[in-house]
């Protein structure tokens, strides 16, 4: 029993610190896919191995409510998060029944930290669809929220007719999510422009989104009214997210004065701007002592080229009192900008020199949220949004790219 009982723990402390340690590489923004690929391949078999010890005696690992679970474990151990017992039953079950099995446990508190992640982590049956139409029905009617957990899975969905949900969202008759926002606008053939203007943030953000990605100019004029009538400082961060997907130079003094009043947004807002012109935006930034720690971070995650740093003083209050700290040299910055210059392709990130038309080829062996943002111009809306929206697990990105970019060069064979 007390060997037991180690193991147990030996699985349990790998595989928080495994957690840990995806949370750090994801913080990066973009990095390259291999390393998610096998810390996740880590994570898994520790998983994997801690399975039949700590479902020992659970006969029926598919329909268990969670105060089952927990008595059927016989306290083999106190403190094992019930996140990670869950994730080991849900590898247990079968993968029709694993979306199932989600829904009964996703609202608990006690895994509202693991099960996005651990979602990700595992495949559905193939052949299990999802009729789109009785979920959104079930939403509006508050009998059932668990519609994020498809976007998670990347499900696949059987469409209806949904543009009475969406018109009756638009008038405030219920309130919506960011997701479900995305798919009542990924189905609908009505005009746009009404919820570019929309009293719902959300409808907005995703109408938007996807009028961009359209190349729509109703959507590019809309979005400048609509941030200069924003007083959410949220909102605001949200809709220069979606302006920097615009590659317009229009948005650059927006951005630098957003970005130096509100510091605390630049590693939100600028993972969005890869066009080149932005990095005379970021070299100003890194100049500012309030700025300098975000701004370089996003140098180096479109860069990949790191800064010698010098002694800087700055004031620190009325008194005239000063601090020395150390910030990026901005002349070797600027250098290194100006080399940038002179390669071919619009775009940068993590050093690699990319167009619209080349990233997947390009950046295919990265990964992270900056190089997921880079291809919402070549995917389905609803990929877009899920790009735009989640940090996909390796299982998620090798998906995209063998069902999507795979089958679109057959195609066009």
């Amino acid at each position: 029993m007390f060997d037991l009982v180690a193991k147990v723990n030996i699985h349990v402390q790998q595989i928080n610190s495994l957690l840990k340690q995806r949370r750090l590489l994801q913080s990066r923004l973009c990095f390259d896919a291999i390393s998610l690929k096998n810390l996740e391949i880590r994570l898994l078999n520790h998983v994997y191995a801690l399975s039949p010890l700590i479902c020992v005696s659970v006969t029926d690992l598919t329909d268990l409510e969670q105060a089952e679970i927990v008595s059927k474990l016989d306290n083999l151990v106190e403190d094992i998060p019930l996140g990670i017992v869950c994730f080991c039953i849900l590898l247990k079950a079968h993968p029709n029944e694993r979306l199932s099995f989600i829904k009964q446990i996703h609202t608990a508190p006690e895994f509202a930290d693991y099960w996005p992640l651990f979602a990700s982590l595992i495949k559905l049956s193939e052949q299990e669809h999802v009729d789109l139409t009785e979920q959104v029905k079930a939403y509006h009617y508050q009998e059932d929220n668990a519609l994020a957990i498809y976007q998670i899975m990347l499900q696949n969905w059987q469409a209806g007719h949904l543009d009475g949900h969406l018109n009756s969202a638009h008038h405030g008759q219920f309130e919506v999510d960011g997701y479900l926002s995305s798919l009542l606008l990924a189905h609908t053939e009505l005009s746009l422009a009404p919820f570019y203007l929309s009293d719902s943030d959300h409808l907005a953000t995703y109408a938007l989104l996807r009028g961009l990605l359209q190349n729509n100019q109703d959507a590019r004029a809309a979005l400048i009214k609509r941030f200069a009538q924003a007083t959410s400082i949220d909102h605001k961060a949200q809709l220069l997210s979606l302006a920097g997907l615009t590659d317009s130079d229009t948005w650059l003094e927006p951005c630098s004065i957003f970005c130096q009043n509100h510091p605390d947004y630049i590693i939100m807002v600028l993972p969005h701007f890869q066009h080149k012109q932005i990095l005379p935006l970021i070299i100003k930034l890194m100049s500012l002592a309030q700025c300098y720690q975000q701004a370089y971070a996003i140098w180096l995650m479109l860069t990949d080229y790191p800064l010698v740093f010098e002694s800087a003083i700055s004031l620190v209050d009325s008194d005239s009192k000063s601090d020395t700290h150390k910030m990026p040299n901005i002349n070797q910055a600027e250098l290194h900008r100006q080399q940038i210059m002179k390669k071919p392709g619009d775009k940068i990130l993590m050093g690699q020199d990319y167009t619209a038309d080349n990233a997947h080829l390009v950046l295919h062996g990265k990964a992270g949220k900056a190089a997921q943002l880079a291809l919402l111009s070549k995917v389905s809306f609803s990929h877009a949004c899920a790009l735009f929206d989640l940090n996909f697990s390796h299982l998620q990105w090798e998906s995209l790219f063998s069902s999507w970019f795979k089958v679109k060069k057959r195609g066009t064979d």
